[in-house]
């Protein structure tokens, strides 16, 4: 199975940056096509008509936001090369495509690794574009591994909800006996605690059996037993 993702049409506005990140120049262009290819060292390459001209770029060091790519806008920086597109009056589902398509190349090349600047510049290779193949279910598996072999090798990601993690060199605050930092005690009515006490005898005599299974990075739970006693 593969899905084509690797062309878009769409307006862009075309920004060089400075060192400094501040816009120096901006142009907008519409009916801008984007096209997803890879050059005569198999790198991922956009090319971008802006206007009459066809510039190239080779990915590599990028940033992509997509915070509202839903609406059919998102923003491509190039860091290396000191821009960045800012794409606007896109399909929503075409633009999610392109940019999945595109991350998902881009980060299986980088566990393969670049060509050197040293190998590109001796090269006789003849300069070449061909369009990107069709994202498959491989290099998403593939992608999908990475990722979580990284999540795994970070260490204790599985930080219960509302537990801090340990930080060197500060203190941990002091927590009352429900887990509230600084709480004073809760006074209870004669009425709640004879239901409390009930839901405790209830609770005791339930013990709660739960199977999980570790599978891709991340634990799911497959089946849960009550046992009574």
């Amino acid at each position: 199975m593969s899905f084509e993702g690797g062309e878009l049409e769409c307006t862009v506005a075309y920004e060089q940056l400075a060192a400094t990140g501040e816009v120096t120049r901006r142009n907008v262009y519409k009916s801008t096509r984007l096209l997803l290819g890879r050059n005569e060292f198999k790198e991922v390459i956009l090319k971008v008509t802006l206007g009459k001209r066809d510039f190239s770029y080779r990915l590599q060091d990028i940033t992509v936001h997509k915070k509202f790519a839903r609406e059919g806008k998102a923003t491509i920086k190039l860091l290396s090369q000191k821009l960045q597109l800012l794409l606007s009056n896109c399909p929503p589902d075409r633009l999610l495509l392109f940019l999945k398509t595109m991350s998902t190349k881009l980060e299986c090349l980088r566990q393969k690794g670049f060509v050197s600047d040293r190998k590109r510049l001796h090269s006789d290779l003849q300069r070449t574009f061909q369009e990107i193949s069709p994202l498959n279910m491989q290099e998403l598996e593939n992608v999908h591994n990475m990722r979580a072999k990284a999540l795994e090798s970070r260490g204790d990601i599985f930080t219960p909800k509302g537990k801090r993690k340990a930080f060197p060199g500060r203190k941990r605050p002091r927590e009352g006996c429900d887990g509230k930092e600084n709480m004073p005690p809760k006074v209870y009515s004669p009425k709640k605690l004879k239901m409390l006490d009930r839901s405790l005898e209830i609770i005791t005599q339930t013990i709660i059996v739960t199977y999980v299974q570790y599978s891709a990075g991340k634990y799911n739970i497959i089946m849960t037993n009550l046992v009574h006693y």
